[in-house]
């Protein structure tokens, strides 16, 4: 399985501006971002994306007033959401009540089942279901787990694109999955301690950095287009 990632980061590393409201997600790219995201997706048969950037983008992607596109209009089959922790705002949840058979069918994909009070919502056959459930001492990290289900369970997912946040890209990275990068670069100095970064969680250690190796640097305008892949300490 081919596994990308495509997102738009400041000069200084960040993905979103800082002091949002909850729940809200400010795009730093320009038009011409959004159309090479939107082309890049074309190539994709599935798209992976954390809760926190499921909760911010669901009422821009699937609101009432700009319905989910049918089935048979796109390109990605699937839409996974990745998360641990259920917390869908009631927003997302109302969204995910109202899917209809034909939009984009998604699959939720974590270590543990819905909780009690989402039951309900997510027992509906309005999805596919993956309940991520690692082999114990297997020494796998869960997100190659997840590759493997996908492998053996959704045969016509060949390409996987990557739409973040940036936890989610530090797992991939932490996996050893993520394959190639696009990457947006912005004239953008945003700062901010706590405002989310291109990679999140805990950060790596000396020695052990994945690294980029680019392929294609391309200016376009204020932005630069770059696209390169991934390589890893224990394959140099």
């Amino acid at each position: 399985m081919r596994i990308i990632a495509c997102l738009a980061s400041s000069v200084d590393g960040k993905i979103t501006a800082a002091q949002l409201p909850p729940n809200q997600w400010a795009k730093l790219g320009t038009t011409a971002d959004l159309e090479r995201l939107f082309t890049i997706r074309n190539q994709a048969d599935a798209i992976l994306c954390g809760l926190t950037t499921f909760n911010a983008w669901a009422g821009v992607r699937w609101s009432t007033n700009q319905q989910a596109q049918p089935l048979e209009e796109r390109i990605a089959k699937y839409h996974l959401i990745l998360t641990n922790t259920w917390h869908f705002t009631a927003a997302a949840l109302t969204i995910i009540e109202q899917w209809q058979p034909n939009w984009l069918p998604f699959i939720v994909v974590s270590n543990t089942p819905p909780p009690a009070q989402l039951q309900t919502i997510f027992n509906q056959p309005l999805g596919n279901h993956i309940w991520l459930q690692p082999t114990p001492n297997s020494g796998s990290h869960p997100l190659q787990t997840i590759i493997e289900q996908l492998t053996a369970q959704y045969p016509t997912i060949q390409t996987l694109l990557v739409e973040g946040g940036g936890n989610v890209i530090a797992q991939c990275l932490e996996a050893q999955i993520l394959q190639e990068l696009y990457l947006t670069l912005t004239p953008w100095l945003v700062g901010g301690t706590a405002t989310p970064s291109l990679v999140g969680g805990i950060g790596f250690e000396k020695g052990c950095f994945p690294k980029v190796l680019w392929q294609s640097i391309e200016p376009v305008e204020a932005e630069l287009f770059l696209h390169g892949s991934i390589q890893y300490p224990s394959s140099t």
